[in-house]
């Protein structure tokens, strides 16, 4: 991810630039949570849409809770009405902040091991790599050739809501490529004083935003959590934000999981960034927080080339917001590591 030193000139430069190289899985590609066994009304599980590793996205606004169960049948989150909480003796909970698995685990951390709830959100909304979702980066040619929708792979992720078991399915299909879309913006360009904002439209949308006021703005994920900081101090980059994970395996790279924020030169005041939102939600919102304000840069997509064939068995399937409540909010063991160090 790149903090660029310029001024407010240099929007113009980077709005006729070339879109940067991004490296991802094949786009027709699509992996789907299907169906919850047996259904729960209001709750919503998902595959959050972007990077080249799914997760999995749970919302649950019920007065119940939900619980997300490890390989051992023991649960590592919690979502209810007191928010999200994480088992930290679970090993399936670290596990889950990384996209390969292989995250660092506590020596307290162990199948059996007495639980340890902590809360990590006020909001009962969060999302995390699973590795029971399979990953598939390319279909076979015998797909390619059918020219239709086809079963890759499925898979299930073990939940329990309250006393019940629950189980969500999935699928991993090859969609053939139709009229793709292409993102547009549809928020003022000047959100508030001081402040400038712009998409530059790609195979992977780049953001942009300028701050040359006296106050810090800070860019939230799907989940609420805080991104980035763009201000008089410089930029402020949460590394365990899903976002900066996107961004990350959109350039090719592999994101960092460092407990600290990334820091950038206090002459710092413009910054660009990658967003899966652009790019896979036909109408998409990114909150900003300026002060005691909220703000949004937001915008759809329209049709162009080549995208997808969406099957009509899910054509009604989770609404666009879901994805905005739910992100892939990775933490360390001290709970959310970036500037507010408190549950969000």
């Amino acid at each position: 991810m790149r903090a660029h030193l310029v001024i407010l000139a240099s929007l113009v430069a980077l709005l006729i630039a070339g879109p940067a190289t991004a490296h991802q899985a094949d786009p027709n590609i699509d992996t789907a949570i299907v169906a919850l066994t047996p259904s729960l009304p209001g709750v919503e599980v998902s595959i959050v849409p972007g990077g080249l590793i799914p997760a999995v996205s749970a919302y649950n606004p019920t007065p119940g809770d939900l619980d997300v169960l490890g390989a051992d049948g023991t649960p590592f989150l919690r979502l209810g009405p007191r928010g999200t909480e994480a088992n930290l003796s679970s090993p399936f909970y670290w596990r889950s902040t990384a996209p390969s698995g292989a995250a660092r685990i506590p020596s307290g951390a162990f199948s059996g091991a007495a639980p340890r709830w902590r809360l990590i959100s006020h909001r009962p909304a969060w999302a995390w790599y699973d590795q029971r979702v399979p990953v598939v980066q390319a279909a076979p040619p015998s797909a390619r050739t059918r020219r239709q929708p086809t079963l890759l792979a499925s898979f299930a992720v073990p939940l329990r809501f309250g006393s019940r078991p629950v189980s969500a399915n999935g699928v991993v299909e090859y969609l053939p490529p139709r009229a793709s879309a292409t993102a547009y913006m549809t928020s003022s360009l000047h959100p508030a004083p001081g402040l400038t904002v712009a998409l530059l439209a790609g195979s992977y949308p780049d953001l942009f935003l300028h701050n040359s006021s006296s106050r810090p703005v800070t860019i939230l994920g799907q989940a609420g959590e805080p991104f980035a900081e763009v201000g008089p101090a410089g930029v402020r980059v949460n590394l365990r934000s899903p976002i900066y994970a996107a961004d990350q395996l959109a350039r090719g790279v592999q994101p960092s999981l460092a407990p600290d924020p990334a820091t950038t030169p206090v002459s710092a005041s413009s910054f660009d960034w990658l967003d899966p939102r652009p790019r896979y939600l036909e109408r998409w919102t990114i909150p900003l927080r300026y002060g005691p304000r909220e703000l949004s840069i937001s915008g759809g997509r329209r049709s162009a080339v080549t995208a997808p064939l969406v099957p009509a068995a899910r054509a009604s399937g989770t609404p666009w917001w879901v994805f905005l409540l739910a992100g892939i909010a990775l933490v360390s063991a001290a709970g959310i590591a970036w500037v507010l160090r408190r549950p969000s």
